[in-house]
């Protein structure tokens, strides 16, 4: 069924409509008298939602073991505002006697997990970023350079892989599509820079933003969430990155200098080694330096965005800022 999603709740809404179960609690006994209560943690393509489901008879504790996590389940409710956080709130029973949780059977749950075309506020879908980012590809005239770009996007399987991983578990663009959404973005940002200084390269630079992140296609796998493969936990994506741009440059005889440039972004795009945010070397040329900025840039952009627009910190209707500190370079721990 579609029903309400998550970004529309707001309180006092009645909620009927399908989610995903990500987590569950452990089931509790009310305080002062009868009953008991369990917590979830619920999910749909717009994000996600914590709900309280109580009751007062045994018949709670047969809904608590019947609903696991990755389960998706029809929850029927009202949306309410608690401690400042928008919550879903579920009563045992509805008023004509029957559950107000049931299990759905053979749903598809990659249906509930966000991509870039179910998140309002971004405002820009797969369709525009598929296109921009070919057209961004279209900027590189160095003929090695898109020698490189062409081994690995124009490979059909790589970019179904790279055009769906998200960028992040979770700090930005944790979703479908993300990578995409984010290498679009840096590479964007990245030659705005750089067309403010003519001498700077401009095709190493777009072409360094493209395949900056290509690590992340094996650091992050997708199932019912995202979630860090074994790979990514023991190496990261800037490891895994630098060695497949490094591989590839050397079996298409890229020039040397040329191959090392590239790796170097690659190694490099996460600023200064003090910061300790994975980069092992500091960025040491113009062009390193610039994805390094831009990265870091649009990464920070999203997570103040994010905040703003509700998805991790609830705010009061009507404000237009958040008091929100985010990783970054400018607030080094």
């Amino acid at each position: 069924m579609a029903g309400e999603k998550i970004a529309e709740l707001e309180d006092g809404m009645q909620v009927d409509s399908t989610f995903l179960v990500v987590e569950k609690s452990d089931l509790l006994p009310y305080r002062g008298k009868e009953g008991y209560w369990f917590e979830m943690t619920l999910q749909d393509r717009t994000g996600r939602i914590k709900a309280r489901f109580w009751g007062s008879d045994d018949g709670v504790s047969e809904i608590h073991e019947s609903i696991n996590e990755v389960d998706v389940i029809r929850v029927r409710g009202i949306a309410k505002v608690y401690d400042g956080e928008l919550m879903l709130n579920i009563a045992q029973r509805l008023p004509d006697g029957s559950m107000s949780i049931e299990v759905v059977d053979g749903a598809d749950v990659r249906d509930y997990i966000p991509s870039v075309d179910s998140i309002p506020w971004l405002r820009r879908g797969y369709d525009d970023l598929e296109r921009e980012f070919w057209e961004l590809f279209g900027t590189v005239r160095n003929e090695d350079l898109r020698r490189i770009l062409s081994s690995f996007f124009s490979d059909e399987e790589f970019w179904k892989e790279f055009s769906t991983a998200p960028a992040a578990v979770k700090v930005h663009s944790a979703y479908v599509n993300g990578l995409l959404h984010h290498t679009v973005n840096v590479a964007r940002i990245a030659r705005a820079i750089a067309q403010g200084y003519p001498i700077v390269d401009m095709d190493l630079v777009v072409a360094g933003a493209l395949l900056h992140d290509v690590g992340k296609v094996r650091e992050y796998g997708i199932s019912y969430k995202i979630f860090e493969t074994e790979e990514g936990g023991l190496f990261g994506h800037i490891f895994i990155g630098a060695e497949m741009v490094d591989q590839r440059s050397r079996e298409l005889g890229l020039p040397d200098r040329l191959r090392k440039k590239l790796v170097h972004i690659i190694l490099s795009h996460h600023g200064r080694v003090s910061r300790g945010l994975g980069s092992p070397v500091d960025p040491k040329f113009p062009e390193a330096i610039i994805v390094a900025m831009a990265d870091e840039s649009d990464a920070m952009a999203f997570q103040y965005l994010n905040a703003l627009n509700g998805q991790e910190l609830k705010r009061k209707k009507g404000e237009f800022f958040v008091n929100f500190r985010p990783l970054g370079w400018l607030y080094p721990d």
